[in-house]
């Protein structure tokens, strides 16, 4: 027997009290939309009518049914709802309440299905990129959108990045906002596993951090793997035929200059170099300014450094301390590759 849908009894009274439940602890629209008539394999197609009608129906029907004693139990807040603060609205404010409540659900599901599409519009609008593990917004599209649509656009990245958007409560929420208000380049951790990061005109969600790496070569020329599936190559190599370079993830060295202990690591505070043809010292991070590189990718770009000295900004930029010169007598050809998954 195969069964493609489950139907409850959940009926127009169980939709007040579960209404009332989410306005009592605070909700938005969502919440006011109470139980959907069908939710996937779910459907609930008594919730046209209420409970005291349908009882009366299998009574006059002849139909047996049973009440769980759970039901009674006022040590729950739903019983509390349900035999107490439900009768009291009914007697004292509005005999058709559990109506009046029903008709509020069905208009908050109506206005909630054009929030949504809203939100997913502005999603859409200012996502820049998407992948797995990491999403990159247009920093200022997002902060024109008003609060509550930021917030369903922030509950949709937990989504695509397979997170809990339930993380997502009114008071964190806040604390985001706060983040977002600075309009500072920098990085908050969100939760365990997701970082928000201001990088210039980007806003970032990442579920890593910006983690400083740091691997030693053992040698000073063969393999060795990174990561974010790099791996950094150095062999002895003949003199290229030209030292115009358009190859920037390959560059050739005076081997010579070369001296252990080698290093390949992120970039730190102060680091500096003297770039190839530059015009002296220059910090790294300026570098990176001038180059456009964004905040939140430059702890993975891997830098090759010699006895402390740094000798490449892999992929970017060689050190004029170790180009190939009249008096070069050894070379080393170094290569960053980046590995298939």
């Amino acid at each position: 027997l195969s069964l493609k849908k489950i139907a409850t009894g959940h009926n127009a009274s169980d939709q007040a009290e579960t209404v009332l439940d989410h306005i009592v602890r605070g909700t938005g629209i969502g919440g006011l939309a109470g139980i959907p008539v069908k939710r996937d394999r779910y459907i609930r197609p008594l919730l046209f009518a209420e409970r005291i009608d349908i009882e009366k129906y299998a009574e006059q029907e002849s139909i047996s049914f049973r009440i769980d004693a759970s039901n009674v139990d006022q040590t729950f807040k739903r019983n509390r709802i349900r035999h107490s603060l439900l009768p009291l609205l009914q007697k004292e404010f509005n005999p058709q309440i559990t109506r009046s409540i029903n008709r509020l659900s069905n208009h908050a599901i109506e206005a909630n299905t054009i929030i949504e599409n809203a939100a997913d519009e502005a999603f859409h609008k200012c996502a820049g990129s998407i992948d797995a593990d990491k999403i990159v917004l247009e920093f200022k599209v997002f902060l024109a959108y008003l609060n509550s649509l930021q917030r369903l656009v922030l509950r949709r990245i937990f989504v695509q990045l397979g997170l809990d958007p339930n993380l997502l409560t009114y008071s964190r929420f806040g604390n985001v906002q706060q983040f977002l208000r600075k309009s500072e380049s920098g990085a908050f951790r969100f939760a365990a596993n997701l970082y928000i990061i201001i990088s210039g005109e980007s806003l970032i969600f990442s579920k890593s951090d910006l983690t400083f790496h740091s691997i030693p070569l053992k040698a000073k020329s063969g393999l060795v793997f990174l990561w974010d599936n790099l791996f950094l190559e150095i062999k002895a190599s003949a003199k290229p035929l030209t030292l115009k370079n358009k190859n920037r993830a390959t560059e050739f060295i005076d081997a010579d200059n070369l001296e252990l202990p080698l290093l390949a690591r992120s970039y730190q505070t102060g680091d500096f170099f003297y770039p190839i043809n530059g015009m002296g010292k220059k910090k790294v991070t300026d570098y990176f300014i001038d180059a456009k590189i964004p905040f939140y990718e430059r702890p993975n770009i891997p830098i090759l450094a010699s006895s402390g000295n740094i000798v490449w900004i892999c992929g970017h930029r060689l050190d004029d301390r170790y180009k190939l010169t009249k008096k070069t007598q050894s070379i080393y050809k170094i290569k960053l590759v980046k590995r298939e998954r």
